[in-house]
């Protein structure tokens, strides 16, 4: 009988550790920067994708856009970092924007970086349990910047 006891008790703290590692999983989520598309159609072919992430290889900018993958937020807030890299001094500016689902606007914020490796730290005002949150950055021209993806931090 008391083998029984620490076999229950065995069971129960291994279920209970994993429901903590599900927990602390949870709190970060990352989309790699091949998730990215072209924002307009006709300039797909001026993207490249890299198993590091994404790049545009136009003469001039160009925007491409992803889904934030998120969790149900705990608070009414997201952060997120996007990370990347320039070269030669070149910019990548980046949006994020949210909205709920009936496709009204919550909130949105603006960065950019000119550093040869960024970790951009954002933080969105306004999300909900329901909320769809996505990224529209724009590439430098020339191969010049790779954007690497974009993780929250919930």
């Amino acid at each position: 009988m008391n083998n029984h006891r620490f076999i229950k008790l065995g069971v129960l703290s291994v279920a209970a550790g994993l429901a903590l590692v599900a927990q602390t999983a949870s709190a970060r989520m990352d989309q790699h920067g091949a998730a990215f598309r072209a924002y307009n159609a006709g300039q797909n072919g001026d993207i490249d994708f890299l198993v590091s992430g994404v790049r545009n290889l136009a003469t001039s900018p160009r925007a491409v856009i992803a889904p934030v993958v998120i969790d149900t937020p705990a608070s009414t807030s997201l952060s997120v970092l996007v990370d990347g890299s320039n070269y030669s001094g070149a910019t990548t500016s980046f949006t994020l924007y949210a909205y709920n689902y009936e496709g009204t606007f919550q909130s949105s914020i603006s960065g950019s970086s000119s550093a040869a490796t960024y970790d951009t730290y954002l933080t969105l005002a306004t999300v909900g349990p329901w909320s769809y949150v996505s990224c529209l950055a724009t590439l430098p021209a020339n191969a010049s910047g790779t954007l690497f993806g974009v993780t929250t931090m919930q």
